[in-house]
């Protein structure tokens, strides 16, 4: 199944995006139980950069599908300066 199908369902409690430079060490069900909850989980940039999404985990919600796909539509991207100007 597709990221967008996952984050659409209404049949999960969480979900969770790996990138494949991502290594999960330990019980990752406290993670999901968190991210169940309503909270937003990600890994933080080491470079400045708001946002590094090798991991994250959330509650389902077509809002934040919404959004995702409206920031791919709309931010541009540049090898110096990254997605929507926010750097690395």
């Amino acid at each position: 199944r597709s990221f967008a199908t996952n984050m659409s369902s209404l049949g999960h409690q969480a979900i969770a995006y790996f990138d494949v430079s991502i290594q999960i060490q330990g019980n990752i069900l406290p993670m999901l139980q968190c991210a169940a909850a309503g909270r937003f989980l990600s890994t933080g940039g080491g470079n400045g950069e708001p946002l590094n999404l090798g991991f994250f985990a959330l509650r389902p919600d077509p809002r934040i599908l919404q959004a995702f796909r409206n920031f791919a539509r709309n931010a541009s991207f540049s090898a110096k300066t990254g997605w929507a100007d926010s750097g690395y």
